[in-house]
């Protein structure tokens, strides 16, 4: 039997999180931090809701940040969206064939709903996730905790057992496994281009299976019937 394939957003189908990690950037230095690196960033911030990545920038900049943070760096970000916002190569092909091949699909996002939907509508992926796209501020806890995991699975009709993740972040792997999940990483976004094979490490160490670097290599993984994309996963749950 097919697993459904959990698909974070940012970074694994739509190249979001340059312009987020730009914007969030830009944010912490105009409040006084100056010791950010792109590899601390990508690390700790990936996959975590804006409002946790407030308290991030508060730590780093040692000054409370603005209470409207997460709403301006929302506004910010749908602002360039519609001009600025591409799908991550290979996203509409993999959808198509998992769609084609009778996999159930959903997404699990630490963006806001607002975001995410039009992200989803930017870049033409919005009808492969109907009524199957969770995003953080319907849960409780978001990534690294499981809610988000549990509640797409939910969605899906499907036991946890029963699904596989893609994602980014170690985050996210932290939140897929704890949901009893198997997990993909995936460092091919734009994001990640200097620092792949360190994140790669991160994605292993937060308990993936394996990382790859092209979306399409998934198209190869599932077309080969491997245990990943479908029952007896290597993990037990």
């Amino acid at each position: 039997m097919k697993k459904s394939i959990i698909f974070d957003l940012d970074g694994c189908l739509v190249e979001s999180e340059v312009l987020a990690l730009r914007a969030i950037a830009n944010s912490a230095r105009e409040l006084g931090a100056q010791d950010i690196s792109e590899q601390e960033m990508c690390g700790q911030l990936l996959g975590l809701k804006m409002s946790k990545i407030g308290d991030w920038v508060e730590q780093k900049a040692g000054s409370p940040v603005p209470e409207d943070f997460a709403d301006r760096i929302d506004a910010e970000l749908m602002a360039q969206y519609p001009t600025e916002l591409n799908p991550v190569n290979g996203a509409i092909t993999v959808l198509s064939f998992l769609e084609l091949q009778g996999f159930q699909i959903a997404l699990a996002t630490g963006s806001s709903t607002t975001r995410m939907q039009l992200a989803l509508k930017t870049t033409g992926l919005s009808r492969f996730f109907e009524g199957r796209a969770c995003s953080s501020d319907q849960v409780e806890n978001g990534k690294p905790a499981p809610d988000l995991f549990l509640h797409a699975a939910n969605l899906l009709d499907r036991t946890a057992g029963n699904c596989l993740v893609l994602e980014d972040s170690p985050n996210g792997v932290r939140g897929a496994v704890a949901a009893g999940m198997s997990a993909i990483g995936f460092v091919g976004g734009s994001h990640l281009k200097s620092i792949r094979e360190e994140q790669a490490s991160k994605l292993l160490d937060a308990g993936c299976e394996l990382v790859i670097h092209d979306l399409t290599d998934v198209i190869d993984l599932a077309g080969d019937h491997s245990t990943l994309f479908h029952e007896n996963s290597l993990r037990s749950c």
